[in-house]
């Protein structure tokens, strides 16, 4: 059974966790019983990283633990969007999951590697319109990733993957599956400094959100009163921005971290927001015939290692937000390797078919020397195969982009033939500007009415407003329309008011409207 190490690294507190591997088949049923084969945690100064360097090369030593490791990285700069697109293969739903989520990701830099983003896809929903693809987009700052994996990889881990503590909960929310299926259930990890909480419905994460506060530390404990109340608080600020969201609520919230009497907040949580609280300080999902020494302790600490625990089990995490130039480097070597072994075994093979024994010793440097030179050739030509796959993965965006616009140009087109038709004789369109805005577009139509009085003008203005309301492309106007009445230019006039007042002849008045309406995709 193959085994991988599992690290959760927060502020001055780093934990590990080998245990073996197991594929999760749904999201609703729980793994066999995993075992764990040894656990570690150490404090570490946040302020020397050479002191977690350190740490982690003492735990390797001290237990044997292997190499390949998934990190869970407290305080990293990280975002979160929930989706809903138009069906599509992966690649082009997660091109436009970045799109859509442009704004979050260029908080993290105006380049697209400055984001290590991945995306989680959900079911087809159907809905009044076309049906939709549930997608989650994960992203977080690449330079932050980078820069907190130096210690790790110093201490001669080889990292496969990161996550942030929200997306390590939706492992564990997989791993082991609460509540009933179709249900939203909370995730959340308590810490000294820092909390992160997951809403979880089938597998895929809904809202996700790193909380900057704790319980303090062991040396400021609260009373677990004014804890319980804090975080009640908290996670009920939370629960009504998600309901308002969805139009759901959550039906449970399941605990774990390092908070020690994590139990005896569960009453108080309870009767604070009337929805059942389950923690993880129990064994579920392990295998109770081999726990790791000491037994005691491993039990006391189980709530702490479950973030650990869950990137070293789950063999499928939900995301993987190790930089993407480390990741094409990792995918180049294995090019390199597999061609450079396929020479060789050529080589070698040619070797014994063709050459005399007593000339072995010379063969076998020629080939040496020949596998050298392959490998130097086959490194530009995996270099060239990965700019290909990124050249694809933009023509795959490019593509997306323009199904996009195949898919909703008509109705945009028949929408402003409606506009045109509309307009009454007197009533000239100035601007129409359409922008997308989630789900629907918005467009901002603005002109003017010109009459032989403003009363004619607003009758002119209304007329068209309600015939662009009974349209079948727009909805119901968004806000009260902004008008402003007119008359001729006078000669002397200058400036905008000048500019404005121009196209209306003198003695006629003019009414100027602006109006914003939404059109359904």
């Amino acid at each position: 059974m193959p085994t991988r190490v599992g690290i959760e690294v927060s502020a001055g507190r780093c934990r590990l966790v080998e245990a073996d591997v197991r594929t999760v088949i749904t999201a609703q049923a729980a793994i066999a019983p995993v075992r764990v084969r040894r656990f570690h945690s150490f404090e570490w100064d946040p302020r020397d990283p050479a002191t977690l360097t350190a740490g982690l090369k003492s735990a390797r030593s001290l237990h044997g633990l292997p190499r390949q490791a998934w990190v869970t990285l407290w305080g990293v700069a990280s975002a979160f969007r929930f989706l809903q697109l138009p069906p599509a293969d992966p690649a082009h739903i997660e091109a436009i999951a970045r799109r859509e989520a442009g704004d979050e990701l260029s908080r993290f830099g105006p380049l697209p590697g400055d984001a290590a983003s991945a995306a989680i896809l959900g079911d087809t929903v159907e809905s009044e319109g076309p049906p939709r693809r549930e997608v989650a987009l994960v992203a977080a700052s690449a330079a932050d990733i980078r820069a907190r994996l130096e210690p790790i990889v110093a201490a001669g881990f080889t990292v496969g993957g990161v996550l942030v503590p929200s997306m390590a909960l939706v492992s564990l929310a997989r791993l082991v599956p609460a509540g009933l299926p179709g249900k939203a259930v909370a995730y959340l990890a308590l810490g000294a400094d820092a909390s992160s909480l997951a809403i979880v419905r089938n597998g895929l994460p809904l809202f996700a959100r790193e909380l900057p506060w704790g319980y303090h530390g062991n040396a400021r404990l609260p009373d677990r009163d004014t804890l319980a109340t804090r975080l009640a608080s908290e996670l009920r600020r939370s629960f009504l921005f998600f309901k308002q969201t969805f139009r759901t609520s959550v039906d449970l919230v399941v605990t774990c971290g390092d908070y020690r009497d994590l139990r005896s907040l569960t009453a108080p949580l309870i009767a604070s927001l009337d929805i059942e609280i389950e923690t993880l300080d129990s064994p579920a999902g392990i295998d109770l015939n081999a726990l790791p020494a000491p037994e005691d302790r491993f039990r006391d600490d189980l709530a702490a290692l479950r973030l650990a625990w869950a990137s070293a089990v789950d063999a499928s995490p939900p995301v993987n937000l190790l930089p993407q130039e480390i990741l094409s480097a990792r995918a180049r070597q294995r090019q390199i390797v597999v061609l450079g072994a396929g020479a060789a075994a050529g080589i070698a093979l040619a070797a014994a078919l063709y050459f005399p024994a007593d000339r072995q010793a010379d063969l076998e440097e020629a080939r040496v020397l020949e596998l050298r030179q392959t490998v130097a050739r086959m490194e530009p030509i995996a270099r060239q195969r990965d700019a290909t796959r990124q050249t694809s993965i933009t023509g795959a965006a490019q593509k997306a982009a323009l199904d996009a616009l195949g898919e909703h140009g008509p109705r945009l087109g028949r929408a402003l033939e409606h506009l045109a038709a509309g307009a009454p004789e007197g009533l000239r369109l100035t601007t129409v500007a359409i922008r997308s805005e989630g789900a629907e577009w918005r467009a901002t139509i603005a002109g003017v009415a010109i009459a032989d009085d403003p009363a004619t003008g607003q009758r002119l203005v209304s007329l068209f407003l309600r015939t662009v309301a009974a349209s079948p492309y727009f909805g119901e106007v968004s806000a009260t329309p902004r008008l402003r009445v007119l008359t001729g230019a006078r000669a002397g006039e200058q400036g905008s008011e000048q500019q404005a007042r121009a196209t209306i002849p003198e003695g006629k008045s003019g009414v100027e409207f602006t109006v914003e309406f939404p059109l359904p995709r």
